[in-house]
């Protein structure tokens, strides 16, 4: 599988076509029929629809967008067959760890979930919506050691939670804080009322919030949807996530140099504030 970023000027999305010619070099001294060796796909539309855009989910502090957009994050390149078709449900999804004001994702001892910035912190919905789905029960995992129960697919996002949208898009909030979980299937929830806290259940090596919207509920059978914070404000980028694991934690630029945003999503390693 060939991933390719294209920018395109904003005046030629409407009713861009976009097609691929393949061509395999045969081996060195031979002859091939260009039958064998050049694919060519059919022409298909460019999406010209928005991104859905949706409130924060956190009242306020700096988060770290780990594994955020970008051409070579784990989210994006993790393809998943459920059910006999692949997917990529995680496309667009960010994982979300709080950082201190002095840059630190932990103080004290890294091995208690406690001592993390990010653990217990309210998660809260972005939209308005209906919980769909409900998960809970898993107990957390210890911070930087492997996970504590066996992974699948109703496991890898921990306890977790999914709100559907008026128009049918799906929220996944996953790696809540055992018990912690506040609103009950079918129950309509308005953009930010406290729906859970964070936690480090299930494919989690630290507290963090994965969250992405998708067209379907499931964690890995479905496919990603392109979504956009309302407003946020980049403080910097991390060098890399192995700032996490140092107890000086990321050092960034002074305050007067925060960048507002608005409908965007943060890329990989930015330093956000809601």
């Amino acid at each position: 599988m060939v991933f390719f970023d294209t920018l395109i000027p904003k005046a030629t999305t409407s009713g861009l076509r976009l097609g691929h010619r393949i061509q395999v070099a045969p081996a060195a001294g031979t002859q091939t029929d260009p039958s064998r060796t050049v694919l060519e796909t059919p022409p298909l539309a460019v999406a010209t629809k928005l991104p859905l855009i949706v409130d924060a989910p956190f009242k306020s502090g700096s988060w770290l967008a780990a594994n955020a957009l970008s051409n070579n994050a784990d989210h994006r390149r993790t393809i998943a067959v459920v059910n006999g078709a692949s997917r990529i449900a995680q496309r667009y999804a960010i994982d979300f760890v709080k950082l201190d004001p002095h840059g630190r994702a932990y103080s004290g001892d890294p091995s208690r979930n406690e001592n993390w910035v990010g653990y217990g912190e309210p998660i809260l919905a972005v939209a308005d919506a209906i919980v769909e789905r409900v998960f809970d029960g898993l107990p957390d995992n210890q911070p930087l050691t492997p996970p504590s129960i066996r992974i699948g697919l109703d496991t890898i996002a921990g306890n977790h939670l999914v709100l559907v949208l008026p128009n049918g898009e799906r929220v996944l909030y996953g790696h809540l804080k055992p018990g912690s979980i506040a609103v009950k299937k079918g129950e309509h929830v308005k953009r930010g009322d406290i729906l859970a806290a964070l936690g480090n259940s299930g494919q989690s090596d630290a507290p963090h919030l994965h969250i992405h919207i998708a067209d379907g509920a499931s964690a890995l059978g479905a496919n990603g949807l392109t979504f956009a914070f309302r407003t946020f404000r980049v403080a910097g980028y991390a060098p890399s996530l192995q700032i996490l694991e140092k107890p000086e934690g990321w050092n960034g630029p002074a305050p007067s140099g925060r960048d507002v945003r608005e409908n965007e999503l943060p890329t990989d390693l930015a330093v956000i504030e809601f």
